[in-house]
């Protein structure tokens, strides 16, 4: 089958913040995601009917729909339903008239997509028409998860990573960050605060300015690739450039940020010993989990706190060291992809190999 696409778009389309597809839930938000029904989206089938059929599964990485999509120079893709609103069961008929309003909003929105379903591999429920759509913008999700009522969706980039999007209310309701934690799990949400931006995604929810940005860069040391929020880059960076340059204590106060010197002082009077003096010679071995290896943190060992699990697994592996723990370890000639899709999930992600961090 070929898919479907309208040539124009119209610019004066409404953004409601109400439920508008037939049959809709007497509903504001969403209620609340039972672990139960996550494991059910996570375990579904997704078919996008293109060719003989592709088959994608949340959490695994899916080699066909990467080069479809780069290929085609789509950088990410979204499958959606309008059936049976936030799980509801509704008549068939209902279904199929919310099935039309979600082909009329993809028209209007001049949005090119395929024909997909969601089965279940048990058979308990029968498959759920769906939509594959090729590059939404973060405001023409929402807009399907709130209009829709939809608990959630599966986003797929073009590195092939298939990972759940959540409707906005979730993640208000769990965590003020960009990916909610719900049962270990860190999924995507988007929550544009721009109706009218389209040209430019408006990013990650959780704040203005810098909780927007990601730096990354390639650790020398290991190969691997770090990503962290700009702030947490730069303080840590910071800490380093600070052990790296200063030859007395008197500098090295003066190139800490002041809060985390201040916490290695009351280290020192905790543990009952004096505070350096100024006057005395700096060496990072002083530093309290200097020699442990626990400072400064390591970043690398973060990232599973603010990105997808699905999304690392996807362009690397969970590596173990003897002292310091697991992280996430993404091979250096793969940062050009991985950027490509934290940006095709809403991050604005900034290369600087020459801050260093790790």
């Amino acid at each position: 089958m070929s898919p479907s696409r309208t040539a124009t778009r119209k610019n004066n389309l409404r953004h409601p913040k109400t439920p508008d597809a037939p049959g809709a839930l007497p509903l504001q938000a969403p209620p609340t995601l039972a672990p139960a029904l996550l494991r059910a989206y996570r375990n579904t089938d997704y078919v996008v009917e293109r060719g003989e059929g592709l088959t994608l599964h949340v959490g695994c990485a899916s080699a066909e729909a990467a080069a479809w999509l780069t290929h085609d120079g789509v950088r990410r893709g979204l499958l959606i339903t309008a059936c049976n609103p936030f799980s509801v069961d509704l008549d068939p008929a209902i279904n199929e008239e919310r099935m039309q309003w979600l082909d009329a909003f993809l028209q209007a929105r001049g949005l090119e997509h395929w024909p997909a379903l969601g089965r279940d591999p048990t058979g308990e429920w029968p498959p759920e028409l769906s939509r594959f759509v090729l590059d939404p913008t973060d405001r023409d999700i929402v807009d399907l998860l709130v209009r829709g009522q939809q608990h959630a969706s599966v986003i797929v980039t073009a590195s092939g990573a298939v990972l759940l999007v959540l409707h906005p209310v979730h993640v208000r309701r769990e965590s003020r960050h960009r990916y909610a934690c719900s049962n270990g799990e860190h999924l995507v949400s988007f929550e544009p605060t721009d109706n009218s931006a389209r040209k430019q995604p408006p990013g990650p929810r959780g704040g203005g300015g810098k909780n927007r940005v990601l730096i990354c860069r390639v650790v020398p040391h290991n190969g691997g690739v770090v990503v962290a929020h700009e702030h947490r880059a730069q303080r840590i960076a910071r800490i380093h450039g600070a052990i790296k340059v200063s030859k007395t204590w008197a500098e090295f106060r003066k190139a800490m940020p002041a809060q985390e010197y201040s916490a290695i002082v009351r280290w020192y009077d905790k543990n009952g010993e004096p505070r350096p003096r100024g006057s005395e010679e700096f060496c990072a071995e002083s530093l309290p989990g200097w020699s442990e290896g626990d400072y400064p943190p390591w970043l690398q060992q973060e990232m599973e706190s603010i990105l997808p699990r699905d999304l690392l697994e996807c362009h690397g592996d969970e590596v173990a060291t003897h002292v310091n723990g697991d992280y996430s370890h993404i091979p250096g000639r793969r940062i050009h992809a991985f950027i490509a899709d934290l940006n095709a999930l809403g991050w604005s992600v900034r290369h600087l190999e020459d801050l260093h961090f790790h």
